[in-house]
């Protein structure tokens, strides 16, 4: 989740956040599916011009615009899907704004427990 959409130079350093890389892509936990992505400049960056949109990508309920993140994605879902995925306390958390979805992982990335987030928080 907190590592959607964000970016890391060939070297692994974040570019523009402060979320660490840490073990990558599908070793983030067991049956993790995230992968890598090589980006590159855009048509329009090279000079090519095309009458494309910017796309969509899959989500659980069908296509979203290819810009929507996961964390945006999940703001946007019913208080059921949201207690599925984040459970009853978190998703609470969440949509009374007593913290962001950010706010669940450690910098490197790692799903804080509940009493974790109440320390913190």
């Amino acid at each position: 989740m907190i590592r959607d959409s964000l970016l890391y130079t060939l070297d692994n350093e974040p570019i523009g956040h402060n979320v660490s890389y840490g073990d990558g892509p599908g070793r983030i936990h067991f049956c993790c599916r995230s992968i890598e992505t090589l980006v590159v400049r855009s048509f329009d960056e090279i000079g090519i011009i095309t009458n494309d949109d910017d796309g969509t990508r899959d989500s659980m309920d069908g296509q979203v615009p290819a810009k929507t993140s996961y964390l945006e994605w999940l703001k946007k879902q019913s208080q059921e899907r949201q207690e599925q995925i984040l459970g009853v306390e978190r998703a609470r958390m969440l949509r009374d704004g007593e913290i962001t979805v950010d706010q669940f992982f450690t910098r490197d990335g790692r799903f804080l427990t509940l009493d974790e987030l109440r320390r913190a928080h």
